[in-house]
């Protein structure tokens, strides 16, 4: 939807026959969640947004994922993915594999990752 524009949205259907989404990918930065967060955001941001949360470390497949349990929008948990990213060309290497990392890990702080994937999922 809205495709190459700042409101770009991709979105996946439950059926070809598209009467029911099951998740919705914002692409484009128009967009903001609950606390002014959006794609793009900043690390700092993102603290601010959330208070305190956990991050997957990066290098595998739910690399960078948010758990957003415990934090402002932990009543969406079930809802929202978050995903970062570090900077192109950073060492990820004291933050990654199979492991979750508490929001102030100095490590974490420092390497600054930006908001990535922001994705809304609907349950059945």
């Amino acid at each position: 939807i809205h495709p190459d524009t700042p409101h770009e949205l991709h979105v996946g259907w439950r059926s070809e026959q598209r009467e029911r989404a099951e998740r919705v990918m914002v692409v484009g930065t128009a967009w903001e969640l609950p606390g002014g967060l959006h794609r793009g955001a900043a690390y700092s941001e993102l603290q601010q947004a959330l208070g305190t949360f956990q991050v997957h470390g990066f290098g595998w497949d739910y690399g960078g994922t948010v758990r957003l349990e415990g934090s402002a929008l932990g009543s969406s948990a079930k809802t929202l993915v978050l995903r970062l990213s570090p900077p192109a060309g950073a060492d990820t290497g004291a933050l990654t594999g199979d492991e979750l990392f508490a929001s102030d890990n100095a490590d974490l702080v420092a390497l600054a990752p930006t908001l990535d994937t922001i994705i809304a999922l609907f349950p059945e």
